[in-house]
């Protein structure tokens, strides 16, 4: 699929902007703890299917995906709302 590499480092980045606040929540096994960026890091390609873990047993949650389609995008999609106010998600979790 064209444009796949893009969207791979994008994700990547992204969990790599997760990782300090998954890093200061508690681990619990759950989606965007800690162990949960670490499973995604190592992930080659798109995930056809994330199963729910807690304690290191599943919990019956999955997403699986059902379809794929490429489209084109208009570039307003992808503009920042003119609403939108950076926030630091950090903020308040100091001890």
């Amino acid at each position: 699929m064209p444009g796949k590499e893009d969207l791979l480092t994008l994700s990547k980045r992204m969990m790599a902007l997760m990782r300090p606040l998954a890093d200061a929540l508690p681990d619990r096994g759950s989606v965007g703890s800690s162990r949960d960026l670490e499973a995604r890091e190592n992930v080659k390609g798109y995930p056809l299917l994330i199963r729910a873990y807690e304690g290191g047993k599943p919990t019956g949650r999955e997403i699986v995906l059902q379809t794929r389609r490429e489209q084109s995008l208009a570039a307003s999609e992808f503009e920042v709302p003119a609403d939108f106010r950076r926030q630091d998600p950090l903020k308040g979790l100091e001890s």
